[in-house]
């Protein structure tokens, strides 16, 4: 089933955010709107026409206010960002002296109409901020809108969901239909949806610390990262960045106390 990983320690939530290019004619969308959690382009930080690569201004930095913090996944969600776009991810130290590099990749852009990219780094690395610009010359928009970033740790349970967990989409579809049957849909809105189910909980090491952490801030409205296998080639197309819901009860599946059975619900935010 893979290796099963959640974020929910946000350091956009409470960072120095700085962006080159910010589309002054937009009230509303400077780089601070990336610590959000509204999913809409209304709502995002945005750079101004012709903002595209590094070199026009698509550069954003988020620096956590506290320094030499454990970071392993970045995740850009709900962007405009096209699928043949590049975006470079680096990690920097500057804790000791003059800022130096201490993680870097570049990857690809979002897969058509999914509008995230997630990127899981191969082990925990500590630096102090990190850097993200983007080369998407040929977006149609002739801007750059990101809503959401999540960056930051993951944890990953002890043993990962079961063959219980699901996933899907929701939506919603007005329907018009004559009274010769013809039939009008009109698309609202989808989202995509996955059913994580866990059964083997640690009680003293990840119940307290992780599992119920995340329900509480979840019941707070905040978004979780949810990645059902972070080895996944898929993982972009897999990963939900959104609310959380968890079942109202955990129980002693494995009829012992010292491990809780649980599930959660995760929805896209949008």
């Amino acid at each position: 089933m893979g290796v099963t990983a959640f974020g929910f320690e946000n350091y956009a939530k409470d960072a120095v955010i700085y962006a080159l290019s910010v589309d002054d004619a937009a009230v509303g969308l400077d780089p601070d709107q990336v610590a959000n959690d509204q999913g809409s382009p209304q709502y995002a930080w945005q750079t101004k026409d012709g903002g595209l690569t590094l070199a026009t201004g698509a550069f954003i930095r988020i620096r956590p206010n506290t320094q030499q913090q454990t970071w392993r996944a970045v995740c850009i969600a709900r962007s405009n960002i096209t699928a043949t776009a590049q975006i470079n991810i680096a990690l920097w130290n500057d804790y000791n002296g003059p800022a130096t590099a201490v993680y870097s990749a570049t990857v690809d852009g979002p897969p058509a109409g999914y509008q995230q990219i997630v990127h899981v780094l191969p082990s925990n690395i500590t630096a102090d901020f990190l850097e993200i610009y983007v080369e998407d010359s040929g977006n149609p928009d002739n801007h750059i809108n990101v809503p959401l970033i999540y960056c930051g740790p993951l944890w990953i349970p002890e043993y990962g969901r079961t063959f219980r967990s699901t996933f899907g989409r929701t939506s919603r579809t007005d329907q018009q239909q004559t009274q010769g049957g013809q039939e009008f849909p009109m698309a609202r809105w989808q989202k995509r949806v996955i059913r994580l189910d866990f059964d083997s909980t640690s009680t003293s090491t990840e119940l307290w610390q992780y599992a119920m952490e995340i329900d509480r801030l979840a019941r707070l409205g905040g978004n979780i990262l949810a990645i059902p296998n972070i080895d996944s080639a898929n993982v972009n197309y897999e990963t939900v960045f959104g609310q959380l819901r968890t079942s109202d009860q955990m129980t002693y599946g494995m009829k012992t106390a010292a491990r809780i059975a649980w599930n959660a619900e995760i929805t896209e935010r949008l």
